[in-house]
């Protein structure tokens, strides 16, 4: 058992990776521009808006296609399961209108939060990059 555990890893998710990625690029702009500013050093403005900006986006880009993907493989599950009786037809309705219904809230909730959590995480960069700033 133990070599199986060995052999898979942390079990972890295969966006993992790319999620560390981001959350790492978050941190690393936020403390760039946090010490600029601390430093009183010219940041370009394209540059600022995309430190600034650009963590929401990809967090909710990244959050809303894997939550879209889930609510929806989870809706479409329930829609289908929602009534024994009835026609294929009506089945695979329910089932279209459930992954559709899926889809679209887990767009929206993981979407929100992914963006939420990759700007919270900018600006924590951007703390303790004012903050070396300061003290350095």
């Amino acid at each position: 058992m133990a070599d199986k555990e060995k052999i898979s890893g942390s079990g972890g998710c295969a966006g993992c990776g790319l999620d560390s990625l981001v959350s790492i690029a978050c941190v690393g702009g936020g403390a760039y521009l946090g010490y600029c500013h601390a430093k009183g050093l010219p940041v370009d403005p394209q540059v600022q808006k995309l430190i600034v900006y650009g963590p929401a986006a990809v967090g909710g880009v990244l959050g809303g296609i894997v939550g879209g993907l889930g609510f929806g493989i989870v809706g479409g599950a329930v829609g289908v399961m929602t009534k024994e009786e009835g026609s294929l037809k009506s089945k695979i309705g329910r089932g279209t209108l459930g992954a559709a219904g899926g889809g679209l809230v887990g767009t929206v909730l993981c979407g929100t939060i992914g963006a939420a959590l990759k700007e919270a995480q900018m600006a924590i960069g951007y703390g303790l990059g004012y903050l070396v700033g300061k003290l350095f």
